[in-house]
């Protein structure tokens, strides 16, 4: 009996990593690298990674990168006040090509400081986190 439920407790492990790994694999969109950075230069790329931003920051760019997605692929970038649990922006957008990088910015109206504390921004497809990363302003 103890036997049996242990063969069955195996068979259910294996046929969830097998359907996981599918799902993964299927992905339309592969997000291989994401940061936060203080600006982007004419090239898309970011000018200064950081994660600890300093206190009166107007302006918080996230960069990132994929390869092998479906053009037009719907990403939603969201961006959490994580200090008090509350949602300040979600955007979506669509991959323009197969393989390339980008950046979306947070910020307030008329350059107002963003208030200090942990942030977290997550890209997401069909509500799937793809990658997600976090930085303060202090």
């Amino acid at each position: 009996m103890l036997n049996s439920r242990i063969k069955y407790i195996y068979f259910s492990l294996i046929c969830l990593f097998f359907f996981i790994g599918c799902s993964l694999l299927n992905s339309k969109v592969h997000i291989s690298d994401i940061k936060t950075t203080t600006g982007i230069n004419k090239d898309f790329s970011p000018t200064e990674i950081t994660s600890i931003f300093p206190y009166r920051s107007t302006k918080i760019y996230c960069w990132f990168k994929w390869q092998d997605s479906e053009v037009g692929t719907p990403i939603t970038a969201r961006w959490t006040y994580e200090t008090d649990k509350i949602e300040v922006l979600n955007h979506t957008f669509k991959i323009p090509r197969r393989n390339g990088m980008g950046s979306i910015a947070l910020s307030l109206p008329k350059s107002n400081p963003l208030p200090s504390g942990t942030y977290q921004v997550s890209l997401l497809h069909e509500k799937q986190i793809l990658r997600r990363t976090s930085f303060q302003i202090k």
